[in-house]
């Protein structure tokens, strides 16, 4: 995965804007029902803990 950050400071505060992009190609035949929920969810859970870990981190320089 990779991420891509876009920063503006601006009068009222700064604007962020995460862009994520995952490759992504077929399971092995046989191993989706043990490959696939992880493929599914994997990206979404860790574009969320980067955020709310930025959040955290711009709270904690306040």
């Amino acid at each position: 995965m990779n991420t891509f950050w876009i920063l503006e400071e601006t009068p009222k505060g700064l604007w962020m804007e995460c862009r994520s992009v995952s490759l992504t190609r077929d399971t092995p035949m046989g191993l989706g029902w043990a490959i696939n929920p992880i493929v599914r969810d994997l990206p979404k859970e860790s574009l969320l803990a980067l955020m709310e870990a930025t959040k955290r981190a711009l709270q904690a320089g306040r």
